[in-house]
């Protein structure tokens, strides 16, 4: 019983401090207009309670991060798809590129990405477009989801779906053409599953790219036939002709660092 009673005080303490504390925060919040985490200045109520709670317990993109502060080079020319809110964005521009082209589909998710660039950079060399990375030949790709909160694993390479949301989008090639990606650049890559896409049917768009981190999901083959692992991305990766630098392994998808064998 007296076991149980010091098991409900802590809980009821434990509850009161993480009360006060995120009144503080609140507080902080209206006076500066953001919450300090992990040395980026962050509009963090603009968050979902998902990512605030990530990034608190120090669990948001770690590896993307840590993979960015390592092997990405100072100076170099970057490219971005899925943005988001912008965290993995500063941390890229920490390491001075020429310029950083992003891409991010979800418009809400593009406005705070946006705001935390700008809390942390003045007059950075960053672009952010506000489209999907599509399946060669196609405009457009449809996503499947309950609210914007969460895309994960939920995009499909179709053009038209009344079941979901059609979005503006380019391929791997588009992009390289429209924008004028240089060689030597590197290609940073969190797309929920169209990674698998761009590696099978994209992989002569990826010469100009001297490295690539890349988030790897598991996904549905386009015939429906088999499930597509987060490994059998990296192999297929590695088939292309790709070095593996780096990887760490989760129970839902692998990150992994991959340079060009000549480079």
């Amino acid at each position: 019983m007296r076991r149980k009673l010091k098991r409900a005080i802590k809980s009821q303490s434990v509850a009161l401090f993480n009360y006060f504390f995120d009144k503080i925060r609140r507080l902080r919040y209206k006076i500066f207009g953001s919450i300090t985490i992990d040395g980026l200045k962050l509009p963090f109520y603009k968050f979902t309670e998902t990512t605030r709670l990530l990034l608190l317990n120090k669990n948001y993109e770690t590896v993307e991060r840590d993979f960015v502060k390592k092997y990405l080079p100072e100076g170099a020319y970057v490219v971005e798809f899925g943005a988001s809110i912008g965290y993995i964005s500063c941390h890229i521009l920490q390491k001075k590129p020429i310029k950083l082209l992003s891409f991010e589909a979800v418009a809400e998710w593009a406005k705070v990405a946006h705001e935390t660039v700008r809390l942390n950079f003045k007059d950075a060399p960053f672009e952010l477009v506000e489209k999907a990375i599509a399946p060669k030949g196609q405009n457009s790709v449809t996503f499947y989801f309950n609210t914007w909160d969460n895309l994960g694993g939920l995009v499909h390479a179709t053009e038209s779906d009344s079941a979901g949301k059609t979005l503006p989008a380019l391929s791997l090639g588009d992009v390289n053409r429209v924008y004028k990606v240089p060689t030597q650049a590197w290609l940073i890559m969190d797309i929920e599953g169209m990674e698998w896409e761009i590696i099978r049917n994209q992989k002569e768009s990826l010469e100009p790219y001297k490295g690539i981190i890349v988030e790897c999901h598991q996904v549905t083959s386009s015939d429906g036939d088999r499930k597509i692992t987060p490994q059998d991305i990296v192999d297929e990766f590695l088939n292309a002709g790709f070095n593996l630098i780096d990887i760490s392994s989760h129970e839902t998808h692998i990150v992994a660092v991959f340079k060009q064998k000549d480079s």
